[in-house]
């Protein structure tokens, strides 16, 4: 689960976490849930890392249906579903 700052001066970090999901096997589930602030690099990176991850295996991402996720999506003109 990712849930908090998910912008740039985090990044370094969450891509950190990304990649030890990477190296486990099986599939692999990203849930983003209380987000407090969230930015088009993070959403770069999830993007690169879905590509990365999509080898044959599972990778299921989930977006918590809230007020403020919609809300960012809708601005920034992406459909939720790119993750899908």
């Amino acid at each position: 689960m990712l849930e908090g700052d998910l912008v740039i001066s985090n990044l370094s970090e969450i891509k950190n976490h990304l990649l030890k999901m990477i190296d486990r096997q099986g599939p692999v589930k990203i849930t983003l849930k209380n987000v407090d602030r969230l930015d088009v690099s993070f959403v770069q990176l999830l993007i690169a890392f879905k590509k990365a991850a999509d080898n044959g295996r599972p990778l299921r991402i989930d977006l918590e249906d809230s007020e403020y996720i919609n809300n960012w999506f809708a601005l920034a003109g992406l459909d939720k579903k790119i993750f899908n």
